[in-house]
C-alpha cells in the first residue's frame, strides 16, 4: 500500500540482516574444516563441493531479477502519472548486480562460473587428485545435490511467487551476500595464511575450460570484494522497496518476510556445513 503522509518509514539494516544470520549459523564451522583438512583430497571436499554449491547462486539472481522487474503493480513512486509510476525496475536492478558479475566480471569480463571451475580444475590437479575422483566428490554427494535444490527454492526459480514468497526470496538474496562476503574472506585467509603454495600455483596458473585460459585464483579473490558490494547493492534496494511498496500488506509484514529469507539461507548455510565433509 502506498505510504501515507506522516506515516513511520520502516526500513532494514546491515546489522538486522547479521544478526539473523548469526542466530542460525555459524561460519566457525567453515574456518575448522578448512584446518581440519589442510591437504589433499580432505581439503579439495570441501572446496569442490563449496564451489559446485555457489554454481546455481547467480542464474538464480537473475531470475529473482527478472521476476521483481515486471511487477509494475507492487512498487509504485507517489506522485508520478500512473502511466511511469512504476519502480520495479529499479527494485531489481538491486539484484541483478550481483548477477551481472556472475555473468560477465565487470573486470574480467568472464563468468564467475568459469572462473570457478577453472580454479577447481587447476586445485585438482595441484592435490594429485583425479578429475574422475573429482566427479564423485562433487557429484556423488547427496547432501551437496540437495543444499544446491534448496538454493533454488529458497530464490523461488519455477515457482509461482505470491508477495510473500518474493520477498523472502529478496531476503534469502541479502542473507547469501552478506553470507558470501564472509565465506570468500576465510577461503582467501585459509589460503594465504595456510597453504601459501597454492596460492602461489593458482596465482601463477591459467587454466583450460571449454577451450578458453581462465586464471585459477581470480575467482576467490574477486569474490572478496565483489560481494561485500553485491550486499550493499542489495539492501539498498530492499530498503527502496519498502519505501515504494504498493501491495496489500503492512510493510512491518514485508520487513517479516526478508528477514524469513534471510534465516531461511541461514539454515541451508548450517546444512551445507553440517554436511560437507560427510560421506554418504
Amino acid at each position: 500500500m502506498p505510504r501515507m503522509q506522516g506515516e513511520s518509514v520502516t526500513t532494514i539494516e546491515r546489522r538486522e540482516i547479521a544478526d539473523a544470520l548469526a542466530r542460525n549459523v555459524s561460519l566457525d564451522a567453515l574456518r575448522q574444516h578448512l584446518e581440519g583438512a589442510a591437504a589433499g583430497e580432505d581439503l579439495l571436499r570441501v572446496v569442490a563441493r563449496f564451489v559446485h554449491y555457489a554454481s546455481v547462486f547467480g542464474g538464480s539472481q537473475a531470475s529473482l531479477a527478472g521476476e521483481l522487474s515486471v511487477r509494475q503493480d507492487l512498487f509504485r513512486l507517489p506522485g508520478e502519472p500512473a502511466a511511469v509510476a512504476d519502480n520495479g525496475v529499479e527494485v531489481a536492478a538491486s539484484i541483478f548486480f550481483g548477477a551481472i558479475d556472475e555473468f560477465g566480471d565487470r573486470e574480467m569480463r568472464r563468468t564467475h562460473r568459469a572462473l570457478g571451475q577453472a580454479m577447481l580444475k587447476a586445485l585438482t590437479r595441484y592435490l594429485g587428485v583425479s578429475y574422475e575422483r573429482l566427479d564423485e566428490i562433487v557429484l556423488g554427494h547427496r547432501p551437496t545435490r540437495e543444499i544446491v535444490a534448496r538454493v533454488l527454492a529458497g530464490y523461488g526459480v519455477n515457482q509461482v511467487k505470491d508477495e510473500a514468497k518474493l520477498f523472502r526470496a529478496f531476503g534469502f538474496h541479502l542473507g547469501t551476500e552478506l553470507l558470501a562476503d564472509e565465506e570468500f574472506a576465510i577461503f582467501d585467509r585459509f589460503f594465504q595464511t595456510r597453504r601459501p603454495d597454492i596460492v602461489e600455483h593458482l596465482q601463477s596458473t591459467e587454466m583450460d575450460v571449454g577451450g578458453v585460459m581462465y586464471p585459477a585464483y581470480y575467482w576467490v579473490k574477486r569474490h572478496t570484494v565483489a560481494d561485500a558490494e553485491h550486499f550493499e547493492a542489495a539492501i539498498d534496494g530492499a530498503n527502496r522497496a519498502l519505501r515504494h511498496y504498493a501491495g496489500g500488506a503492512a510493510r512491518e509484514t514485508v520487513k517479516r518476510w526478508l528477514l524469513e529469507g534471510v534465516r531461511e539461507i541461514a539454515l541451508v548455510e548450517l546444512d551445507f556445513l553440517r554436511w560437507v565433509t560427510v560421506e554418504t
